[in-house]
């Protein structure tokens, strides 16, 4: 790290004013990636110190864009706190102050029941997550995986302004492995609208495929000219990585990219191919809609006879169920790979009624769903189906459980496998008929 971020941390830290002011009257002119990691380390300033150097510096010929993206994102932080009367010594303080605590060291408990709690105290207190998130990327190099996925998943859930400086940290750092800019991306894509999604463009050339499809979620979301020129810079350089980085924006059915994307020859090339030979069938559908929005009849109709025709073969069916749409996306590109058929539910009310009405060949679900854990689910559905007939698969981003107790666990609630995300195409195809 170059000299230039430790001296204004520290200037920040100590409120420094004076010093601090001189070294971010540089800030427009450093690299983007320091940019990314000074923005990280103003929204963590004391009071206001962060906003008042930022408005010095944009009082001067100094000040760019990035300058005055940071000082939006800052005051939108600010505005966020609200006052709290001082009461050091009340009982509902030291109450709240406990079950912060106490919840926070469960989030990595062995025992998946104790996880759970945890998570449903913090689905409603965005606040105490955003605190909990700030302090645990501290130290990346020591930091323990499941806390830290669980905190990300939870910013995915109460979509805490305070939380967005930390996901931004953390995306910039190249140590964090796949599994975590995973959910970064996805809790990025919860917010309704970022001050500027530039810093999220490096994630779409991502070697992992369901990093660049989290990405391009994020992008979707967020869609300017800007964007749409960087992507399209990157498909037509005629690179491997520019035709899958096309697979993945139709993968994830991002409406808004592929529409602003039919521009570019080259993204109209592969896009037809992939969607005449491989695609599945949702993707297909979605580039339809796009179509019929075009008015374009006659490949609305070329298109309409390669859905039915796909629609036509017999496959197995499984039914994935997930909170999060990255996730889902992920499932039924791996599986459509393998060659089966794929539905897909966020709400596992909504999983369940159709699990009654049709029997799927395999149910594949997180860890932790909306209103229930996948073991609650699987006790439900073993109610109807025996572990041959519907095979259940859990698969979770959460390593540390413990090995014991989650055996325990699975046994009780008859659950086929349990497998880290993503799975392989080699496990899928093993969930069909196991032995």
């Amino acid at each position: 790290m170059a000299p230039y971020l430790p001296k204004l941390r520290q200037l920040i830290k100590t409120a420094r004013i004076e010093q601090a002011k001189e070294l971010l009257s540089i800030f427009p002119s450093r690299p983007d990636s320091e940019k990314q990691e000074v923005i990280a380390m103003l929204a963590l300033a004391p009071d206001k110190t962060a906003l008042s150097l930022l408005e010095k510096v944009a009082s001067t010929d100094k000040c760019d864009q990035d300058v005055l993206d940071v000082i939006d994102i800052l005051k939108t932080n600010l505005s966020d706190v609200q006052p709290v009367a001082a009461k050091p010594d009340s009982d509902e303080q030291k109450l709240t102050s406990d079950s912060f605590k106490t919840n926070l060291a469960l989030l990595n408990s062995g025992k998946i029941a104790e996880r759970y709690q945890a998570f449903t105290y913090f689905s409603v207190h965005g606040a105490q997550v955003a605190s909990a998130l700030t302090t645990s990327i501290e130290s990346l190099d020591n930091q323990d995986h499941d806390l830290l996925i669980n905190l990300l998943r939870l910013t995915e859930r109460t979509i805490p302004h305070g939380a967005v400086a930390c996901l931004f940290t953390l995306i910039s750092d190249k140590k964090i492995n796949t599994q975590i800019r995973f959910v970064v991306y996805n809790a990025l894509e919860a917010f309704p609208e970022l001050e500027s999604a530039a810093g999220i463009i490096k994630g779409i050339s991502d070697p992992s495929m369901y990093v660049r499809m989290a990405a391009v979620k994020v992008l979707e979301k967020n869609c300017s000219d800007y964007i749409i020129a960087e992507i399209k810079n990157k498909i037509e350089s005629g690179t491997k990585t520019g035709e899958m980085l096309a697979h993945t924006i139709l993968d994830a059915r991002a409406l808004c990219l592929i529409e602003a994307l039919m521009s570019s020859d080259t993204f109209s090339y592969i896009a037809s191919n992939y969607l005449n030979n491989s695609a599945p069938i949702p993707v297909i559908e979605s580039f339809i809609k796009i179509l019929e929005k075009k008015n374009l009849k006659s490949t609305v109709k070329k298109y309409t006879r390669n859905r039915n025709k796909k629609a036509g073969i017999k496959k197995e069916v499984f039914i994935i169920i997930s909170p999060s749409c990255p996730f889902l996306d992920v499932y039924a590109k791996l599986i459509d790979t393998c060659g089966y058929g794929t539905r897909t539910f966020t709400g596992s009310q909504e999983a369940f009624e159709a699990i009654v009405v049709e029997k799927p060949a395999v149910i594949v679900c997180d860890l932790f769903l909306n209103h229930m854990t996948g073991l609650d689910l699987a006790r439900e559905v073993r109610e109807m189906y025996t572990r041959k007939e519907v095979p259940i698969i859990i698969s979770s981003l959460q390593k540390g459980l413990s090995k014991p107790e989650l055996a325990a666990e699975l046994k009780k609630a008859k659950v086929n496998v349990f497998c880290n995300f993503p799975a392989t195409p080699n496990q899928i195809k093993s969930w069909i008929n196991p032995a």
